[in-house]
């Protein structure tokens, strides 16, 4: 078991904020390119082909944006959480179970962080409602799964 220590939470955090902003940052690059082929496509002689390559350079386009605007708005709610010391199970905290490291903030997912996976989570994904307003001993239980709450930072 690693010491969880606000030192540990902090620099986890700005690895989340420094993952989310390379993705939309990865997301800008790839729709602005995807705007360029669109404006630069030259109307070829084949005429329903170039169309239906233009219709589908579009729904790339809209899957991409979509995908942006999330990843956005994934930087917004990590920005405003406070990487303060805390005693239970809430939005920003750092969650040690017998099962594995939460951080409660946004659904990342599984992350790799200072050699040990962390799993990055929405308070309000299933899991994440479970572990809101739990504290040290505490016992959750989801999917079948005991999670004994050994730290919280």
């Amino acid at each position: 078991m690693i010491s969880l220590d606000i030192h540990f939470k902090e620099s986890l955090h700005q690895f989340c904020l420094n993952l989310t902003r390379e993705k939309v940052k990865r997301l800008s690059n790839l729709l602005e390119s995807i705007l360029h082929d669109l404006n630069t496509a030259t109307k070829s002689s084949a005429g329903d082909k170039h169309e239906t390559a233009r219709a589908m350079i579009h729904i790339e386009q809209e899957n991409h944006a979509k995908q942006l605007l999330e990843a956005q708005k994934t930087l917004k709610l990590l920005s405003q959480i406070k990487t303060k010391a805390m005693s239970s199970g809430q939005t920003g905290a750092l969650i040690q179970t017998n099962k594995g490291i939460f951080y409660i903030a946004t659904g990342l997912g599984k992350v790799k962080f200072d050699e040990s996976d962390v799993f990055v989570i929405s308070p309000s994904s299933p899991i994440g409602q479970k572990f809101l307003n739990s504290k040290i001993n505490d016992i959750i239980q989801f999917n079948a799964h005991q999670y004994e709450i050994e730290q919280i930072a």
